[in-house]
């Protein structure tokens, strides 16, 4: 079937524009913003009206540049924190005893956790002996003498040993602080 909307005749052919002039490319006045050729509109970076010096020029010429070298820093001080233990708490072990004058006797015995030992004469007429070590009980040169109703606080984890001054029977009382870990 033939196409109804083509003409039958001549074709159509169109004529030359006659005294039409060529166009001419635009020339801008001046660009709006920054133009940077080589890394096109961003701005970032140093602004476009500051024009950097030639290389050649500021290399050479130290006039009017006062360099100050910088204190000297102090070394640090090297700062361990340690802990012992992860948690850590005080607790206290009370020692009752009852002694004479016929034998030393160990008393407490060592504690490497132990800070402290309050050790009290509980006895209203008796002073005792303290010693450091197992020794015969009638050499008191190497201890220490507690009277009557008396106390003393030692820093010690070593043992403790006590022996009476008479033959009389006395009682002896310690308060043992000790740190535990958990």
């Amino acid at each position: 079937m033939p196409n109804p909307l083509t003409r039958v005749g001549t074709p159509v052919q169109s004529k030359p524009v006659q005294d039409r002039p060529e166009p001419v490319a635009p020339i801008p006045e001046s660009v709006k913003g920054d133009n940077n050729p080589y890394r096109g509109l961003e701005d970032h970076g140093v602004p476009s009206d500051n024009k950097p010096a030639p290389p050649g020029t500021w290399a050479d010429n130290h006039e009017g540049f006062t360099y100050v070298k910088p204190p000297r820093e102090q070394d640090p001080i090297p700062v361990e924190i340690v802990n012992e233990y992860g948690s850590e708490y005080r607790r206290y072990r009370i020692h009752r005893m009852s002694i004479d004058n016929t034998r030393g006797m160990q008393f407490v015995g060592r504690n490497d956790a132990r800070t402290s030992i309050l050790v009290q004469n509980r006895d209203a007429a008796n002073s005792i002996f303290i010693y450091h070590a197992p020794v015969d009980p009638y050499n008191t040169a190497q201890a220490f003498e507690l009277a009557a109703k008396e106390d003393i606080t030692l820093m010690t984890q070593a043992p403790i040993y006590v022996v009476g001054s008479n033959a009389a029977m006395c009682t002896v009382q310690a308060i043992e602080y000790y740190s535990v870990q958990e």
